[in-house]
């Protein structure tokens, strides 16, 4: 029914003097209705509107060229690093010597400085415990000299650094075996039966160190290793142990890329090398995250972190790329971090007289786990692309917002919607003209004054412009 109706109401006419009629749509023009809209350039010579285009431009220009293109680096695509990394301990030794040579002389502390150890001084001896005078808080311990490749206990990415140990000689229990190991008893009440039991604390823990050699991985890239890479470590703010660590460490800069001295936190601090690989001792690491061994490890625990044991994560962020800079070669952070309430501790036996006897130790230390974080940058012109069709799109949301302004917001939007629409003529007319033949058309012309000259169409269109209406038509001057 609605085809129908429209049918009817938007009809072509039948014969002659129907063609006369413009068609219509429910009493409706349909060049009116159905007009055809296309954009149209208009050069409107207001400086207001002008530099409400412009700044608008020059905003969008420094959002993404400035902003994004040269500050966020948009251009580049960012890949996740991965590494692969080899931790290991060695004692304090005189200018970082080998301690495999002879040569080699340790560089231990003098237990008399050390105040949580047992001194001649202390009393009360009991499996390694004393007390001491002092006012010291917490239980003293004797103190033991331990090598790296024994203070140092290697799980995967990660190393346990023993700074107690608590040891129990045991004998197995011949009642709980029918003679002899391994035919087992009836019954058995306790199977190992300790003989003696001892504790005691690493000397010079904090002098201890950490030696780490990594190389550098990700999607489209060789690995790099260490030695072609830089690197510093992160000291972050908050302690005085931290402030104290920046002032006193030469060459601590204040920024990871081109910083300059500085002598206050946040800082970053170069590591010691050798042969191209990072050494850090424990007691920097330590300050670096702004802690000392010898605080209560949680309240009312009433021993210390030295005693306890703790979890420290050391993120290695890798990256080359600097903001305003651009692509840059691969350098790194090492970024330490104390993961909360995570007391450690490794058992391990060791076989005096297999199966008899054994000595089964307990070490509690800090354990260091080290992670692979940030992003590689490699040029990427789908990433450029993006950023650059996004300011073709702003560019066009701000024509529109000046088109706005313009017609409904500013003092002469009368006027400039003037300029902004142009409408053309009713193009009926020149149907209507079309059937007539080229000597009317003339006329018609000189009727207006106007010249002749040009093709028929240019005829046409001459004389529609100068306001040609259907109530002139000649119904004889039709083409035959």
């Amino acid at each position: 029914k609605d085809l129908r109706a429209m049918g009817s109401c938007c009809s072509r006419w039948v014969s002659r003097d129907a063609r006369a009629m413009s068609p219509t749509f429910c009493g409706m023009s349909c060049d009116d209705l159905f007009a055809y809209q296309t954009t149209k350039q208009v050069r409107i010579r207001d400086f207001r509107l002008g530099l409400l285009q412009y700044s608008l431009m020059i905003l969008i220009f420094l959002y993404i060229i400035v902003g994004q293109l040269l500050g966020q680096l948009q251009y580049l695509k960012f890949t996740p690093a991965r590494n692969t990394i080899r931790v290991t301990l060695q004692e304090p030794t005189l200018h970082n010597c080998n301690p495999n040579n002879n040569s080699c002389k340790a560089d231990f502390p003098l237990i008399g400085k050390l105040d949580y150890c047992c001194q001649n001084t202390c009393s009360e001896h009991t499996g390694g415990m004393c007390r001491c005078a002092g006012g010291r808080r917490f239980d003293n311990f004797i103190c033991t000299y331990i090598d790296g490749f024994n203070a140092g206990r290697v799980l995967e990415s990660s190393i346990l650094v023993t700074s107690f140990t608590h040891a129990y000689v045991q004998v197995m229990n011949e009642s709980c075996f029918n003679g002899s190991f391994p035919t087992a008893a009836n019954s058995c009440a306790k199977l190992w039966i300790t003989q003696n039991e001892t504790s005691a604390f690493t000397v010079g823990v904090e002098n201890y160190t950490l030696l780490l050699d990594h190389s550098l991985m990700s999607d489209g890239w060789d690995g790099v290793s260490t030695q072609e890479m830089s690197g510093l470590l992160f000291v972050d703010s908050g302690t005085d142990i931290q402030e104290r660590l920046c002032a006193e460490t030469p060459g601590a800069l204040d920024a990871n890329y081109h910083g300059k001295l500085t002598d206050r936190t946040p800082c970053f601090l170069p590591p010691a090398q050798s042969l191209g690989i990072d050494i850090f001792s424990v007691g920097v690491l330590l300050q670096a995250l702004g802690i000392s061994l010898d605080v209560e490890s949680k309240k009312g625990s009433g021993h210390t972190l030295r005693y306890e044991g703790l979890g420290v994560e050391i993120d290695i962020e890798y990256s080359n790329s600097v903001r305003w800079v651009g692509r840059t070669e691969p350098w790194y952070v090492y970024k330490p971090l104390i993961v909360p309430s995570a007391e450690f501790k490794l058992s391990q036996i060791d076989d005096l007289s297999y199966p008899d006897r054994r000595v089964r130790r307990s070490q509690h230390g800090i354990l260091f786990q080290v992670k692979a974080s940030g992003q590689l940058a490699k040029f990427d012109f789908t990433s450029l692309l993006v950023q650059l069709t996004t300011s073709l799109t702003l560019l066009a949301v701000a024509t529109v917002i000046v088109n706005f302004f313009a017609q409904h917001i500013l003092r002469h939007r009368v006027y400039y919607a003037q300029a902004l629409f142009d409408q053309t003529t009713v193009f009926s007319h020149i149907v209507e003209l079309e059937r007539k033949r080229e000597d009317y058309i003339d006329g018609e012309l000189r009727a207006f004054g106007c010249s002749v000259m040009g093709t028929k169409q240019d005829k046409i269109l001459r004389l529609v412009d100068l306001g040609w209406t259907r109530e002139r038509l000649d119904p004889g001057a039709e083409l035959g």
